[in-house]
């Protein structure tokens, strides 16, 4: 089948023909490869006092702690042939959506927080979860369910609070480690230091 295209006689319509031509081309490729969803590939953990703090000399000083888990992400895009249609777009031309826009491709599917040394009663690499609160929600799980459908740039990091400390003074790391529905895991680890 040979499709011909017809360009219009009169010079008015030729304005219209390339007018339309160039906006029609703008608009198709506006947003360039907008990757819909983002994944967890790995976070960095840092240690606070809840006045701010940081540990001096590996040295932390406070009766509650705080981890600002830093989360880094990759945007992926579960579309084959990922483009917009350029008569939808026509709205959006100007404002094109960030790249993870509709949250997490692979969900969380459990959080533990765990010390490399025994804490209380609680053995090294043993659930803390009972001992954290939390900044936004009322548990790790509910963070993870708020945040599956959002877009990454407002999830990019959050703090659990550690309200107990330890009986000892012992040089300890925590762990976070996140487990995914796909089965794979993110684990992110603390610098050394004491709790005083």
């Amino acid at each position: 089948m040979l499709i011909q295209l017809r360009l219009p006689k009169k010079p008015y319509n030729m304005k219209k023909f390339i007018l339309f031509t160039l906006l029609f081309a703008g608009i198709w490729g506006c947003c360039g490869d907008v990757k819909d969803n983002w994944n967890i590939d790995s976070m960095n953990i840092l240690v606070f006092s809840q006045d701010d703090v940081a540990p001096s000399n590996n040295m932390l000083t406070a009766d509650s702690i705080q981890l600002l888990i830093g989360l880094n992400a990759s945007f992926v895009s579960n579309d084959a042939f990922n483009f917009e249609n350029p008569f939808m777009a026509t709205a959006y031309a100007t404002s094109c959506e960030s790249d993870g826009h509709l949250g997490m491709d692979d969900k969380i599917s459990a959080i533990t927080v765990t010390s490399n040394k025994d804490f209380g009663s609680i053995a090294a690499g043993e659930s803390l979860n009972d001992l954290i609160s939390f900044n936004r929600t009322e548990t790790m799980m509910d963070w993870a369910t708020d945040i599956r459908n959002k877009s990454f740039e407002f999830n990019q990091e959050t703090i659990f609070v550690i309200g107990q400390k330890p009986f000892d003074t012992e040089e300890r790391t925590f762990i976070v480690t996140m487990e995914f529905v796909s089965g794979r895991t993110v684990s992110g680890e603390t610098a050394s230091f004491v709790w005083n």
